[in-house]
């Protein structure tokens, strides 16, 4: 029996691995990706546990076999002022799906030092119920005909002894929380992964581990190259690792953007960098990801969000970007300004007036750039937590205090020369013939059409009549071709002339055989005997076509299968003994 691991990390990563296990298994992991130490508890069916954990590492708060019921999660730190506690405040929630976390108000005793102490449980987990499933197996000899031979027989009985036998996978779900604690507010949020332990963790890695990794890593490099020789089915293995590489690569770059440094940016940077980035170009190509600005408040406006009403917005703008731009509900926008959907954060640091005493004063803001969520029309910050934003005395940073981020120069302006300046008219010629064009062949189509129409009241029910008129006006309107693609089939059989029979040749008989009269029905029965050849050849390449595929499916899963299976009983194969190695591959592959 095997099991699959699924391991949910915060917008919950998949990864699927097999090992012998005889029981399915549920588990939370806690990870702390920030430099506060944080304590966890879960209260489950009565009981209550706790883990203590430090920065950069990670602890399994709750695991069971078999599914797990719901448990509360409560998250406690001790703030800069000494006092250990619950987390004031904690950000916005992991996206997991199918309800597994959720918030919560659930308050229970715990014990802290040599008290017990009433502690606010957060969130509420409920994962989903782990199950396993049995893989089928089918039989040749089950699917051979009545009248196999022997031949047959015998090798579909030698199929059925060498077929793998039934297989039964476990689910393993397993769930993470990497979270940063800030002791001097009080506030957890979370992360998309923990850094800290990642390198916490290969520093631990001794040389000897480092340098079986790379052998390992080298091996499955190896193999793969091999594999993706094998014709159909290995190219279809190598476009398979060459997306995974692309979404791997993807996934890299993703997070070093994530982890980028906060900086600093001068209004005028900011301002200018956002208008004059090109269209081509990302928000984060021109500013800062993680952001800090400073800033004087010149507006705070309160709304309902438009597609949720029981949401309330808090737009807050600056001095230092005016309005830019008025919506249809007559609302300013500006170019950059700040949001929140929780007035209890703006409560918290500027009081419950906060709609007039934050008017004139100078703020500093931090987090993480967006787009349209605010009613900055090119950038904004959504304010999720009470410390990224504070009252400062000036718009100025302190010397050294956050590094200043400098947008990179715009591209150079090429000078427009009489070959360019050529080409673009050519270009902006050829699209207003486009478009000319395709509004000569729509009114062609639409005349096509009503005459049609008047065709179809003259000879009512004449399906195949009425079909070739049509055809016909397409294809003297647009051209057989347009006129083919336009419809789905080919329409040149309206256009052609129909057949004419020819005399019957004179013989020596007293009478003449009379010629034979022209057919006005030939022409549309050949037509539709046509139409359904030409349908029935294509049903049968793509018969054709989804055969081959499925041949090319089935070589790739052996192919890997027996690469898997080789590695592990030969694990040094490609080094001691390439060649051998290949030919049993080769050898396995191609067998029956």
């Amino acid at each position: 029996m095997a099991r699959r691991i699924f391991g949910a990390v915060l917008l919950f990563g998949l990864a699927i691995i097999s090992v012998p296990v005889y029981a399915q298994n549920v588990y939370l992991q806690v990870c702390n990706a920030g430099r506060v130490d944080i304590d966890v508890f879960i209260s489950q069916a009565g009981k209550v546990s706790s883990s203590h954990v430090g920065s950069a590492d990670c602890a399994t708060v709750a695991e069971s076999t078999g599914a797990m019921g719901p448990a509360y999660v409560g998250l406690a730190l001790v703030d800069s002022r000494g006092q250990w506690g619950a987390a004031r405040k904690l950000d916005l929630l992991p996206a997991l799906p199918d309800g597994v976390l959720s918030r919560a108000t659930q308050n229970i005793s715990v014990r802290h030092g040599n008290a017990n102490v009433p502690l606010s449980m957060q969130l509420l987990f409920r994962p989903r119920v782990p199950t396993c499933s049995t893989s089928q197996t089918s039989s040749q000899a089950a699917g051979l005909p009545l009248n196999a031979t022997s031949a047959q027989r015998n090798a579909a009985a030698a199929a059925d002894l060498n077929r793998p036998a039934a297989q039964t996978t476990c689910d393993t779900l397993g769930y993470t929380l990497n979270v940063e604690a800030y002791a001097d507010s009080g506030e957890i949020t979370f992360k998309k992964e923990c850094d800290p332990c990642d390198k916490k963790a290969e520093a631990k890695l001794t040389p000897e581990e480092r340098a079986a990794r790379q052998r390992q890593e080298a091996v499955v490099n190896q193999a793969i190259a091999t594999a993706t020789g094998f014709g159909p089915a290995g190219a279809f293995l190598g476009s398979v690792v060459q997306r995974q590489n692309a979404e791997a690569a993807d996934e890299r770059r993703a997070r070093e953007s994530r982890l980028s440094p906060t900086m600093r940016m001068e209004w005028s940077d900011l301002l200018t960098a956002l208008r004059n980035k090109p269209l081509s170009a990302g928000m984060w190509a021109v500013i800062p990801r993680n952001l800090v600005m400073r800033g004087t408040v010149s507006s705070v406006e309160v709304s309902k969000d438009t597609f949720e009403p029981d949401i309330e917005w808090v737009d807050v703008a600056f001095r230092e970007s005016p309005v830019i731009d008025v919506g249809p509900n007559r609302r300013p926008y500006s170019a950059f300004n700040v949001c929140t959907s929780d007035r209890a954060i703006l409560q918290q640091v500027f009081g419950p007036d906060f709609m007039t005493s934050m008017i004139g004063k100078t703020v500093e803001i931090e987090g993480e750039t967006q787009g349209a969520v605010c009613r900055g029309l090119m950038s904004s910050i959504r304010v999720t937590l009470a410390r990224q934003l504070r009252p400062v005395k000036s718009t100025q940073f302190e010397a050294g205090a956050v590094p200043r981020f400098v947008p990179p120069p715009p591209p150079p302006v090429k000078p427009v020369t009489a070959e360019s300046k050529a080409a673009a008219e050519a270009s902006a010629a050829a699209e207003a013939k486009y478009v000319q064009d395709l509004q000569t062949d729509k009114q062609k189509i639409d005349a096509c059409v009503k005459e049609s129409e008047q065709f179809t009241k003259a000879h009512p029910g004449d399906i195949d009549l009425i079909k070739k008129e049509y055809y016909a006006c397409l294809n003297a309107a647009i051209g057989v071709a347009a006129a083919s693609a336009r419809v789905g089939t080919s329409t040149a059989w309206a256009s052609a002339p129909a057949p004419v029979a020819k005399a019957a040749p004179s013989t020596p008989a007293p009478k003449a055989a009379p010629a034979a009269a022209p057919s006005s029905a030939a022409a549309p029965v050949k037509a539709k005997q046509d139409e359904q050849d030409r349908l029935a050849q294509q049903a049968k390449q793509l018969e054709d076509a989804q055969k081959r595929a499925q041949d090319a499916q089935k070589k790739t899963q052996k192919a890997t299968a027996c690469m898997q299976q080789l590695l592990q009983a030969h694990p040094n194969g490609l080094q001691t003994d390439p060649v051998a190695f290949q030919k049993e591959l080769l050898a396995c592959a191609g067998a029956p």
